[in-house]
């Protein structure tokens, strides 16, 4: 009854044949047609691959043609498959490029496998490809495991899912409906009923879709989605139990590794060295503008190709205000290309910050510039040989320390730190410390709400 179905679960659920199965059940009306698309070409590709599982579950009914990357169906409609990370790596430009793509490909079925790595903007256009004259009803269906690290498929799974993203059983195969009224998932009126949402979200509707038609309770549904999760899990597919009994205990890795592939779960696991979560970086571009009374800067991540994107970022105070990239960068093009940047922007050199490990020659360039390094030693200035080394606990201490703060440090007391006990000495001029009983060591642990804050117990 949904228009839209997600079928998630952990790995080894049979969510990939699930999805055929939806995909194919119209195969043998003539005027049927879909779309199956995966991320990327090479994954839809493989063995065990989208376009390999459907592919072969069309052959009773068609044949498939490699060249032409399509379904011919013996009753007179076709399956064509396709990926979209394109779009999801060239913003506006790649979903312009993707929509070209699409232009014309009016179809009764979407199907799209790990759709949980397609973005809104790719979710929102496939759904505007689904039109049928011939009386078939027409659905997107997405299969995929968790990706916690996605603000928006957290957002439109919440309902199915408790507080540590684990999907609720008694809410599996639940429909429910909504209607999205501003530009996010979470600008949505949600509701058991199309009647319930129609009463959130009333005038929208009306001023959206009601120009030259009366809107009310009794025809509001053909304006409002519907929306199911199907969860399943790795003991639903009993072939696979049978035939490798080891697949679950290999369902190992980081804990946050763990969490998806094995327990299925949506709730993101926050890094101990995690300095920033992926919904604060996906805030930077949902947000307001706020141009608060911090300082502007400017920071570069340092890539030269092969795979890999230089990033620099203009900050004003907690605002991004801009950010460019490149990644066809080659090293003698870079100086030039981050002083364009800063000239452009208005900050000075010694306003930049960079990836001190990646490009340690980057600062002949940039003497002014800050270098991050994480569990190197550092000295606050490099003209100047007696001055003390000073050692970080992480990236976001030294940040703290030397971004935040508005001069340097002036004080008479040199700090210095011993990096495999994790003890700072303090050295006083004029002061023999051997005198001190016990020696001038201390223990140091960083403040709640500033690792720069050092507490000398």
């Amino acid at each position: 009854r949904a228009g839209i179905k997600i079928l998630h679960g952990n790995r080894g659920g049979g969510k990939s044949v699930c999805l055929g199965m939806d995909i194919l059940s119209s195969c043998n009306h003539p005027s049927f047609s879909a779309l199956v698309f995966r991320k990327d070409k090479t994954s839809a590709e493989k063995a065990d691959g989208i376009l390999k599982v459907v592919s072969k579950m069309v052959e009773p009914y068609g044949e498939y043609i490699d060249s032409k990357r399509l379904s011919r169906l013996d009753a007179g409609g076709e399956i064509r498959y396709d990926y979209f990370g394109d779009a999801c790596l060239s913003g506006e430009k790649g979903i312009n490029e993707f929509k070209d793509r699409q232009q014309g490909g009016n179809v009764v079925k979407v199907g799209i496998d790990e759709c949980s790595q397609a973005t809104e903007p790719i979710i929102n256009y496939l759904q505007t490809v689904l039109r049928s004259s011939s009386g078939l009803r027409t659905g997107l269906t997405g299969a995929c495991n968790p990706n916690p690290y996605s603000d928006f498929w957290r957002a439109l799974v919440s309902w199915w899912v408790d507080d540590d993203g684990i999907a609720i059983p008694e809410r599996s195969g639940k429909v429910r409906y909504f209607f999205q009224y501003g530009d996010t998932i979470h600008e949505t009126a949600w509701g058991d009923s199309p009647q319930e949402v129609f009463a959130q979200a009333k005038d929208y509707i009306i001023a959206r879709f009601g120009k030259n038609t009366k809107i009310d309770e009794t025809n509001c549904k053909r304006y409002i989605k519907s929306i199911t999760f199907i969860a399943s899990g790795l003991e639903d597919n009993k072939i696979l139990m049978a035939s490798n009994p080891d697949y679950q205990k290999n369902l190992g890795g980081t804990a946050q590794e763990v969490s998806i592939n094995a327990l299925g779960s949506w709730k993101l696991i926050k890094g101990g060295n995690e300095w920033i979560t992926r919904d604060e970086m996906e805030e930077m571009f949902s947000s307001q503008p706020v141009f608060d009374d911090y300082f502007e800067c400017a920071t570069l991540d340092i890539a030269y190709g092969l795979g890999d994107v230089c990033v620099m970022g203009h900050f004003i105070g907690h605002h991004l205000q801009d950010l460019e990239w490149s990644n066809t960068l080659k090293p003698r093009d870079l100086n030039r290309w981050v002083r364009n940047n800063l000239r452009k922007w208005g900050i000075g050199e010694n306003r930049l910050a960079f990836d001190g490990l990646g490009a340690p020659t980057f600062r002949d360039a940039f003497p002014e510039s800050l270098a991050i390094l994480r569990g190197v030693p550092k000295r606050l200035d490099k003209s100047k040989d007696d001055q003390p080394v000073r050692f970080y606990f992480d990236l976001r201490a030294q940040l703290a320390d030397e971004m935040v703060r508005p001069e340097p440090l002036s004080s008479p007391f040199s700090v210095g730190a011993n990096a495999m006990t994790g003890f700072l000495t303090l050295s006083i001029p004029g002061i023999n410390t051997s005198d001190f009983k016990p020696n001038v060591t201390a223990k140091y642990t960083t403040h709640p709400q500033s690792t720069s804050n050092i507490l000398l117990k």
